[in-house]
């Protein structure tokens, strides 16, 4: 079995309310799919979702890795070999990691399809389910303790707490949170770089003088 072709198409879908970290507030969910199409017909998908500011990687950046590098080069290849496949894909051209992602991710899809295997078997796992956690936008202590409280109560265990763009009110947000939600809810807290190394010791420092239980801290 043959790659026939890597097609790519493009997902918009508008958020039910803004989505705000230290870097950047998003209104929709923006994403490009990359498909890449066998000679029998079966199809692997993945996706890469343009993120300036965090990869540097745009919507024209990602058409242009995959259309220009990653199809010629994968088009009339051999479906059988994965791994050929996959350093193909990693070495094709330097940085653009989100096209590079998305082409690893249909590979490996389209793998699972041929092997009649969902992936997370095909590579080994059992469990048929992961438990992930609700991200919590960054906003008013007050706004981010009812999000907070209104993802509890639909059943979710974990919040990650955007933080990063107040490093005074930072503090304030987090003991906030774990005084509403208590501390059966894991917590933690992603902030998007926008802490200096001496906020990020001076904020965790806090929060564990304040016994706030903060499972990690991200960026």
């Amino acid at each position: 079995m043959r790659i026939k072709d890597i097609r790519l198409g493009r997902l918009s879908v508008p958020l039910k309310k803004p989505f705000k970290t230290a870097l950047r507030t998003a209104l929709e969910v923006t994403t490009n799919v990359v498909v890449v199409e066998t000679d029998q017909g079966l199809r692997g998908y993945g996706e890469a979702p343009p993120t300036a500011v965090i990869t540097g990687d745009t919507n024209g950046a990602i058409r242009g890795a995959v259309e220009e590098r990653l199809r010629p080069l994968l088009t009339g290849r051999d479906t059988d070999d994965l791994n050929g496949l996959l350093d193909t894909v990693d070495t094709a051209l330097v940085g653009n990691s989100s096209a590079k992602a998305a082409a690893d991710i249909a590979l490996h899809d389209l793998r699972g399809k041929i092997m009649n295997k969902p992936l997370y078997a095909l590579l080994g796992g059992t469990a048929r389910t992961v438990e992930t956690d609700y991200t919590i936008s960054v906003n008013d202590p007050e706004t981010m303790v009812r999000d907070s409280l209104e993802a509890v109560e639909e059943g979710y265990s974990a919040l990650k707490i955007k933080v990063g763009t107040d490093s005074a009110l930072d503090m304030v947000r987090l003991r906030e949170i774990r005084s509403a939600v208590g501390g059966g809810v894991l917590l933690r807290a992603d902030a998007n770089q926008g802490w200096t190394a001496k906020d990020a010791v001076r904020i965790i420092r806090f929060y564990e003088d304040e016994g706030l239980d903060i499972e990690l801290i991200e960026q």
